[in-house]
């Protein structure tokens, strides 16, 4: 099981992406992501799509497996 901070900062560094790009592309904002990034917020379903999306995460989930907030297992593909 994955950490879903290290996760996500892990995909956005590979995709040459700051923080505030993946908000903004996702519409949330920057600190808001930076809050899912650092584990501090778990996003909402609508929220994980749109960051699944950013990232061109189609068939592979970024989520499946990873703990979130206190962790908080996410075992369901978004």
């Amino acid at each position: 099981m994955k950490n879903l901070r290290e996760k996500l900062r892990r995909i956005r560094i590979q995709n040459n992406y700051t923080q505030q790009q993946v908000a903004t592309a996702a519409k949330i904002s920057r600190p808001f992501y930076t809050k899912i990034e650092l584990g501090i917020n778990n996003p909402s379903l609508k929220v994980a799509i749109d960051i699944k999306k950013v990232f061109n995460y189609k068939d592979d989930d970024i989520f499946l497996n990873c703990t979130c907030q206190k962790g908080t297992q996410l075992s369901k593909i978004v």
